[in-house]
């Protein structure tokens, strides 16, 4: 049992290559109107050029280099401080008695949680009783 006769099936294959034809034709004019147009060559400044630096410094050529041109605002300065200290030593691995001084016991902390979430649902299963 065939779900489309033979004429039912070229008239769809008509409509989906239409369809395609269609959007292959609008896509390339996409493409076509959205390229750039091509960036006339620029020529590159020669050695001998005195004036090729100030093109890229935005002016004329002085004493100072381009580094002291540069400058970074004071507000920006305090962000990195080179007389931060860490509180402690830094260690690639801790001792027993390093590790006892922050060592909590996992059970004991589940256990703790699990007491205050039963306490508070017997709470509210209380307050629900009239």
């Amino acid at each position: 049992m065939a779900f489309l006769t033979a004429k039912e099936t070229k008239i769809y294959g008509l409509i989906v290559a239409g369809v395609t034809l269609l959007v292959l034709i609008a896509t390339l004019v996409f493409l076509l109107l959205s390229r750039e147009p091509a960036p006339e060559p620029t020529q590159a400044p020669t050695i001998t050029d005195s004036s090729a630096g100030a093109d890229l410094l935005g002016g004329a050529l002085s004493n100072e280099s381009v580094l002291q041109k540069i400058r970074i605002p004071k507000e920006y300065t305090q962000l990195y401080q080179q007389d931060w200290h860490p509180y402690r030593k830094r260690h690639s691995s801790w001792s027993e008695e390093q590790i006892e001084a922050f060592w909590q016991d996992p059970q004991e902390l589940i256990q703790e949680v699990l007491e205050k979430e039963s306490d508070r649902e017997i709470e509210e299963f209380f307050k629900e009783i009239p």
